[in-house]
């Protein structure tokens, strides 16, 4: 396999202290070497990202701070983007007030108007902290979080108790668990991980020193896992792990041998034990055959002609489930914040996001019932039950049958939930038979939009959310890059049968169907925004628009380019395509955290109307995208929303004159922590690759 980028732990797998590991160095320069540039993650939360800089380099590795990540570095993004005007009370060491102190966060000593308790590492922690930590977590609505789940950490001398031993004595105490825990293995540090790579996860190695976070981080995002036996986990966790390493080594600087492919005989590479204890002798034909019939049963992968992969698929299974259920925790905290009393979904993205189940609406009653405070429960014909359990966590499933009134069985559970004379917010798109149907059921009920407390939810993306758009990105490109190189072949085309064409190449290149239907608008069709593709043939000089989509993992793509094909463009083409793809260079500068969704939007539109062009963009500068292609938050004036990380949207604008043509470039781009990401990577030039 080929590897493209790799995921370090530090402290016990690439120093101890300021002291190199043995072999560490070496490893670490073998891949850089074959062109990886690691990232360093460590699950100290005292240290900012330039301490490790120091750190590392005084071991003799140098790194740039964008290239480290600490705990305390998602615990600050954390509370940024989660609780910005909460107040913070803290159970930890100074380092960890320091980064907080430094931000605009609200920290507080007084356990009585604290909104969430932070535990870490504390070296002084004591008697006093733990009664007034209890004292904070009796009142339930006070969030827990802890900034890492590592008991015990290596030190340069010896093994020393961590964050985990602080936060487990004030979970006993106070009788409940953390809300959240941040550091490795969770899904938050895996999002601030995703904003720093420019690879797919699933390109890379983590290696690290201990199976519950460096190894369980990598199962949780499908990666290949490599355990260093150089710090905290012994031959014994190693035995009992799940998931278990998919190699192990005894030095960092072995993993240079898995920069090689995989032998043609199947045997892994020399040095590396497979996660079954065997030698590479051991892997014949026998037993790559026996993994793929455990692999099968089991519901995982392996390598063609290697080792079996599988723990890391089943593991992920369940990484799934769970995630769905934080998303469903997420959303009963927007409900316990808003006026409203209950959540009800039809068919639709928000129910498959909470829950794992996917359907088009029908005219059958189907609905997600959630409370604030009570498991979520389902309303389902009978006819969908197996697939339903198959899907989702959700255990509370209330079936009806065909040979039943739906709506008086949809009363008894609106009886049970409590909803007559309560507010309810149904999704924005349920049908108005369905939100007749509640009324009837819950006589009193007043009716609102479950994008109040959805949206604030859904609107920044994880991990694997961000994984996936990256995939469908790449699909994207790759089919516009395919495009390009045809040239004037196209000339003579139609516009549906270039649509066709991209339809095939999003799916040669991975795509799953299409995001939408393909926009190829052709000299003046080029000027009607959502004009889709007819039988026009494409003439040479024809500006030709170019917007299309694929889904990976069920998450879209959206990408425009402006080409011309052959000939001569129109007079002012060339004049109006600089000015749109400067207008794009501004709106995609404009983003960072903390600033406005329309400060985005007038960004780009200044360079346009600055130009005279203003009245001939006439749409907003561009749109949200997740499970839906056209979601929060929209770029638009008078959106007010602040960019967090993890968003994702488009930055599109354009110009349209009317009978004659359109130019409108579009990239996707991710909030980072410092700016963004952009998804798309391909020339936003009009030449042909050719010209």
């Amino acid at each position: 396999m080929d590897y493209r980028g790799a995921i370090i732990d530090v402290d016990g797998t690439v120093v101890r202290g300021k002291t190199p590991i043995s072999g560490a160095v070496a490893g670490i320069e073998r891949l850089r070497a074959a062109g990886i540039d690691p990232l360093f993650v460590t699950n100290n939360p005292t240290k900012p990202a330039a301490a490790y800089v120091d750190r590392l380099s005084a071991a003799g590795i140098d790194v740039a701070a964008d290239r480290v990540v600490t705990a305390g570095t998602v615990t600050t993004q954390y509370l940024q983007q989660h609780h910005a005007d909460a107040a913070i009370q803290l159970v930890a060491d100074s380092g960890v007030r320091d980064q907080l102190e430094r931000t605009d966060l609200r920290l507080t000593a007084d356990e009585d108007a604290t909104d969430v308790l932070v535990a870490s590492i504390d070296r002084e922690f004591d008697y006093d902290d733990l009664c007034r930590a209890l004292w904070t977590l009796d009142k339930p609505e006070v969030t827990f979080i802890g900034t890492d789940p590592d008991i015990v950490i290596p030190a340069a001398k010896r093994d020393m108790p961590g964050s985990g031993a602080i936060i487990r004595s004030i979970a006993a105490v106070a009788e409940r668990q953390p809300d959240v825990m941040l550091g490795k293995p969770s899904a938050e540090t895996l999002s601030v991980i995703e904003t720093r790579l420019d690879v797919p996860l699933e390109s890379c190695l983590v290696i690290g020193d201990r199976v519950d976070t460096d190894i369980a981080l990598g199962a949780r995002a499908g990666m290949e896992t490599v355990l260093v036996r150089s710090g905290v986990s012994d031959a014994d966790d190693i035995a009992t792990a799940d998931p278990r390493p998919d190699h192990v080594v005894d030095t960092l600087e072995q993993v240079g041998s898995l920069l090689e492919r995989w032998l043609p005989d199947g045997r892994p590479p020399e040095a590396i034990s497979s996660f079954k204890g065997e030698a590479p002798s051991q892997w014949d034909a026998k037993n790559r055959a026996d993994a793929a019939v455990w692999v099968s049963t089991h519901g995982g992968s392996h390598i063609a002609g290697g080792g079996p992969r599988v723990l890391v698929s089943r593991t992920w299974t369940g990484g799934v489930r769970q995630k769905r259920r934080d998303r469903v925790k997420r959303v009963q905290e927007q409900l316990q914040t808003s006026t409203a009393d209950a959540l009800v979904l039809s068919p639709g993205t928000n129910m498959g996001y909470l829950t794992g189940f996917f359907e088009e609406p029908g005219e059958r009653h189907l609905f997600l019932i959630l409370s604030a405070d009570a498991d979520p429960v389902f309303f389902i014909p009978d006819l969908y039950e197996t697939q339903v359990r198959e899907a989702t966590f959700v255990d509370d499933i209330n079936c009806w049958s065909d040979d039943t009134n739906p709506v008086d069985r949809l009363a008894d559970v609106a009886t049970e939930f409590g909803l007559a004379d309560s507010q309810v917010l149904v999704d924005d798109r349920m049908w108005a038979t369905f939100t007749q149907d509640i009324r009837t059921a819950a006589p009193g009920v007043t009716l609102g939009l479950a994008s109040e407390v959805l949206a604030p939810v859904r609107r920044q993306k994880d991990g694997d959310e961000l994984a996936a758009m990256r995939r469908a990105a790449t699909a994207a490109d790759e089919t516009i890059k395919h495009v390009r190189e045809m040239g004037s072949s196209v000339l003579g085309m139609t516009e549906a049968e270039l649509a066709a064409v991209i339809e095939r190449l999003l799916a040669e290149h991975g795509g799953t169907g299409v995001a939408f239907e393909p926009i190829v608008g052709s000299g003046p069709n080029g000027a009607k925004p959502h004009h889709r593709h007819e039988q026009r043939k494409i003439e040479p000089g024809d500006p030709v628009v170019l917007d299309f989509g694929t889904r990976v993992d069920g998450y879209p793509s959206d990408q425009t380019r402006t080409l011309v094909f052959g000939g001569d463009p129109p007079e002012q083409f060339q004049e109006v395509h600089r000015l749109v793809q400067a207008a794009l260079e501004a709106g995609v500068a404009a983003v960072e955290p903390g600033v406005s969704a329309q400060t985005v939007d007038r960004a780009a539109r200044d360079v346009i109307e600055s130009a005279g062009y203003g009245e001939a963009f006439v749409h907003r500068t561009g749109h949200g995208v997740g499970l839906d292609v056209h979601e929060e938050p929209f770029i638009t004036e008078g959106n007010e929303t602040q960019l967090k990380p993890g968003m994702v949207f488009s930055v599109e604008p354009a110009v349209y004159l009317p009978d004659a043509f359109g130019v409108r470039i579009e990239d996707l781009v991710v909030v980072t922590a410092d700016g963004c990401e952009r998804l798309n990577h391909t020339d936003r030039g009009w030449k042909m690759l050719s010209e």
